[in-house]
């Protein structure tokens, strides 16, 4: 039985870290098709404001648990590539 996935590319990761604003962006969409589940995202923007993926993950329900189980990866990914105060922005 599927849970959750949770991507985040070294490429991606590192261009963030040297390349972008210490801004990331969260946001989700819903799985409509057959399966369901929720599609969660990070992003940040270059300095030619460019969108960039940071990490994705797809989890069974949008959820307060599911949002921390996605951002607690997300910083201990991060954590290793740069020291730096992240800013989160979010429609919620």
């Amino acid at each position: 039985m599927f849970e959750c996935i949770y991507v985040c590319l070294e490429t991606c990761k590192t261009a963030f870290a040297t390349t972008c604003r210490p801004l990331i962006g969260l946001d989700d969409c819903f799985l409509n098709r057959g399966f369901g589940g929720q599609f969660l995202f990070a992003v940040g923007k270059d300095g030619n404001n460019q969108m960039l993926p940071i990490a994705y993950a797809i989890v069974e329900s949008e959820n307060y648990s599911s949002w921390k189980w996605f951002v607690d990866l997300l910083l201990a990914d991060l954590d290793g590539i740069q020291e730096v105060c992240w800013e989160f922005i979010s429609d919620q």
